[in-house]
C-alpha cells in the first residue's frame, strides 16, 4: 500500500485541528520544497499568523525565502531568508546545533 502525498497528510492534520501553526509552518516546508510557491507561501505566512512568536518559526520564513525566490521576488526572498537565519541563531545552543 503507498502512502499518501505528504501534503494530503498535512490537509488530513488540518480537517481534525484547523488552527494548528505548526502543521501550517511544516507544510509551507514541505510546499517550499516542492515548488509550490503560492502555496508555501500561503501556508507559511498563515502559520505565522497563528502563531506569531513560535519556536518553528524559522522555518516558515524559510519557505516564505523558497516561496519567493521560486516566484522572482528576489528581496522578499532575502529578507526572509535573513529573518530565518536570525531565529536560528537566536535558538539556544544546544537546538540550533542540530538544525544547522
Amino acid at each position: 500500500m503507498t502512502a499518501p502525498p505528504r501534503s494530503l497528510q498535512f490537509e488530513a492534520a488540518l480537517a481534525v485541528s484547523p488552527s494548528t501553526a505548526l502543521t501550517y509552518i511544516l507544510g509551507s516546508v514541505i510546499h517550499g520544497w516542492a515548488a509550490e510557491a503560492e502555496r508555501a507561501t500561503e501556508w507559511a505566512e498563515r502559520g505565522l499568523r497563528l502563531s506569531p512568536f513560535d519556536a518553528w518559526a524559522f522555518a516558515a520564513f524559510g519557505s516564505l525565502a523558497m516561496g519567493h525566490f521560486q516566484k522572482g521576488r528576489y528581496s522578499q526572498a532575502a529578507n526572509a531568508a535573513y529573518i530565518s537565519g536570525d531565529l536560528i541563531r537566536r535558538l539556544p545552543s544546544d537546538a540550533s546545533s542540530d538544525i544547522i
